[in-house]
């Protein structure tokens, strides 16, 4: 159809032409509408829909059912105990109360010259707040140089740092599966050893509206690295904390793949579809 389309700034197909139009029709040796292959053909594919609209459903149940489990798992405010905690913890001491300059070290970032090539293209990943979607990075959209790292305020981050947005996008958090750098709209995570980096990304999810609260600015808003270590926080003993890590990350485990297979049912129903159909 798209040869017939006209026009300067859109494309459109006139009534006239789109009734001139000819479409193969499938026929049928059979009398009863139900076996007519255009019946067959819509059944298929609508059944295929059905499939994937009962996936899209479940990711999101799945959604909401994290999102619940993180406001259990974690105390609410005023409170130094989640509702909700594993058997071998009942009875336990209750979290411990510190500031969260306290968990780790909190790096900032920053960019080098823009119109220097030499500093630019290089091997070292280098993240913008845009490319940060609560989850795990491995590559970035563009990448410095060893000598725009050292010309610069970017810090090289270890593998496993929890990059946290803190400007005009505030509390986005992402963890990077390599080494890599930031620009100046982030303070980066890196925790102590004593402290599980999982559970620490999962509590930035749950509290970033603390991050945000405590965000100033007229332009836009911004967090600094002395609002964000002395935010109070409850923490769990070590092995407490992994036992939350690893419920949450087994839940975002089954997300990421139902949602992958909405992806292969969608190429499955595109590529039949090209198949059903006669090219016209």
């Amino acid at each position: 159809m798209i040869p017939l389309a006209q026009g300067i700034t859109r494309f459109n197909i006139s009534p006239t032409k789109f009734k001139t139009i000819k479409i193969p029709i499938p026929t049928s040796i059979y009398n009863d509408q139900e076996n007519t292959e255009q019946q067959k053909i819509a059944d298929c594919l609508s059944s295929l829909d059905d499939l994937i609209e009962a996936t899209t459903k479940k990711v999101e149940a799945l959604k909401e059912h994290k999102k619940g489990l993180m406001q259990r798992l974690f105390p609410a405010k005023g409170k130094n105990v989640p509702d909700l905690r594993f058997p071998e913890f009942q009875g336990t001491s209750v979290w411990e109360e510190k500031k969260l300059g306290k968990i780790g070290n909190f790096i900032g970032g920053g960019t080098p010259n823009t119109t220097n090539p030499e500093y630019w293209d290089g091997e070292i990943l280098w993240y913008t707040p845009t490319e940060i979607k609560n989850g795990y990075l491995k590559s970035s959209n563009r990448k410095i140089t060893k000598q725009g790292l050292k010309n610069s305020s970017a810090k090289l981050l270890p593998k496993g740092a929890i990059l946290i947005t803190t400007r005009a996008t505030i509390g986005d958090v992402a963890i990077s599966k390599k080494e890599c750098t930031t620009n100046q709209g982030f303070q980066s995570l890196v925790v102590n050893d004593s402290e599980i980096n999982l559970f620490w990304f999962y509590w930035i999810i749950q509290h970033k509206e603390e991050l945000i609260k405590k965000a100033s600015g007229s332009t836009f808003k911004e967090i600094g690295k002395n609002e964000i270590i002395n935010i109070i926080a409850y923490s769990a003993k070590k092995q407490e904390q992994q036992k939350i890590a690893d419920c949450l990350s087994s839940i975002d485990e089954l997300i990421e793949a139902t949602t992958r297979k909405i992806e292969v049912l969608k190429e499955h129903k595109k590529g039949l579809m090209q198949q059903l159909f006669p090219k016209i």
